[in-house]
């Protein structure tokens, strides 16, 4: 439909059994703060979840952190790993709805970030497309509305 822009309440709905308690972080020295809230992140070797590099699928995101640790220091929270919809911001080049993206370059571990970062490009596992351009361009610094195509 011409003319219609999606819009979201919450930058990622949680759709029923979508968000797990998980060891996040390299290293118990490399942990994770709050700020580091609204960041893609990956499943890595040790069982526990790490910043994306840029360019990596877009497998989950970190939605909230624990003020303790685990398993000898390791940093803890909740990863979202399924969803309806995100709200990212978009590095690189002009995106349009339909452009398939992956995880862009992510804030410093932290370091705050407000939405998650894509651009350009088709993941291998976990494919993604623009939905809505959220009323503006698509261009770098803008928020789009992503959607996976495998769920």
């Amino acid at each position: 439909m011409a003319g219609h822009t999606f819009h979201l309440s919450v930058k990622a709905p949680y759709p029923p059994h979508s968000v797990e308690t998980a060891v996040l972080g390299a290293s118990t020295s490399a942990k994770f703060t709050d700020a580091d809230r609204n960041k893609l992140v990956k499943l890595a070797a040790a069982d526990n979840y790490v910043l994306v590099t840029d360019g990596d699928d877009i497998e989950a995101m970190c939605v909230s952190l624990e003020p303790g640790t685990v398993n000898d220091g390791w940093s803890y929270g909740s990863v979202q790993f399924k969803f309806t919809n995100l709200e990212a911001v978009v590095s690189g080049s002009t995106l349009t709805v339909g452009a398939t993206v992956v995880a862009g370059p992510q804030a410093a571990l932290n370091t705050k970030q407000d939405w998650p970062v894509i651009k350009a490009g088709t993941g291998s596992v976990f494919k993604w497309r623009v939905k809505s351009l959220l009323g503006g361009s698509g261009a770098a610094g803008t928020r789009v509305l992503v959607e996976p195509l495998t769920r």
